[in-house]
């Protein structure tokens, strides 16, 4: 079994490194961008095509700019992911230039489970303690061991 570096992603069944996905999506923006300041600056063509398809210009240009605000937020939680994903190999015991994202979700995953599984025993654990205190507590306090000490003397 090979093991991939924490930085690649599995999509559609298919282990690509996730920076090639970004640079891919940055590219295709660059590219729309780029072809869409070339039609303004072309002037008459660009008028022509404005006064016939104004709501669909409208809409690209919105389109562009929601787009490459959205690029840049993935982009940049992708770099935050990838860094608490290290962190956590590291965490675990790991080499994360070894250890698959696929592979520190899991451990993570594992790990809350049986924390939570431990805090509801421990949870359970002091509930009966507490309900075994307040029953020797009636106890002591029904047969007046409250004012004696444990031998029946007066205190």
């Amino acid at each position: 079994m090979k093991l991939l570096p924490a930085n690649n992603m599995r999509l559609l069944g298919h282990q690509i490194p996730a920076r090639v996905v970004v640079n891919a999506i940055n590219a295709s923006g660059e590219k729309q961008t780029n072809k869409h300041r070339f039609d303004e600056e072309s002037g008459v063509n660009m008028s022509f095509i404005r006064q016939h398809n104004r709501s669909h210009h409208q809409t690209l240009n919105e389109f562009i700019s929601i787009a490459e605000s959205k690029v840049g937020l993935v982009t940049n939680l992708y770099f935050v992911v990838d860094k608490n994903v290290d962190a956590l190999a590291l965490y675990f015991g790991e080499d994360p230039a070894r250890c698959p994202f696929e592979q520190v979700i899991e451990r993570l995953v594992k790990f809350v489970r049986v924390f939570r599984k431990a805090h509801e025993e421990n949870c359970k654990q002091d509930e009966m303690e507490k309900k075994k205190a307040q029953k020797e507590f009636e106890w002591r306090f029904s047969n007046g061991v409250n004012r004696l000490n444990w031998k029946g003397r007066k205190m």
